[in-house]
């Protein structure tokens, strides 16, 4: 199989402070990488604030529960470059024939932990687990 391709990090995200109200992720360069809209918002209100926090709309909408969830997933998804590069340090560790000790458990190369952490490198890189 193929190299996945993915973004590589470092990734920051921000939140336009004006209409459009969209969820911006920009590469160490400062590109654009992925945007989306906020779910929720009202274009009567020209701040993020009011924007993220559903400043005029009614309580039942939940916007700000919405508009903080999703920006909380792109959160995540900007540090999946930087959880995926210290994965595969820490694999590389243990693939040079190291192992750890933490108080009574001794993590090895062939540990079900370390063989659970290849699968979402695999996931990320499109290799095998």
């Amino acid at each position: 199989m193929s190299e996945a391709k993915h973004t590589p990090g470092p990734l920051t995200v921000s939140v336009n402070d004006k209409w459009p109200f969209k969820i911006v992720t920009k590469n160490a360069e400062g590109e654009v990488v992925f945007q989306t809209d906020l779910p929720i918002y009202s274009t009567s209100h020209n701040c993020a604030a009011d924007a993220i926090y559903g400043v005029g709309l009614p309580a039942e909408w939940n916007s700000a529960e919405m508009n903080a969830r999703a920006i909380a997933d792109e959160v995540v998804r900007a540090a999946a470059p930087d959880l995926l590069a210290a994965l595969q340090g820490i694999l590389g560790y243990f693939d040079s024939g190291n192992s750890v000790s933490v108080s009574q458990a001794t993590i090895k190369a062939s540990s079900d932990e370390v063989k659970a952490a290849r699968a979402p490198i695999a996931k990320a890189t499109g290799g095998a687990a």
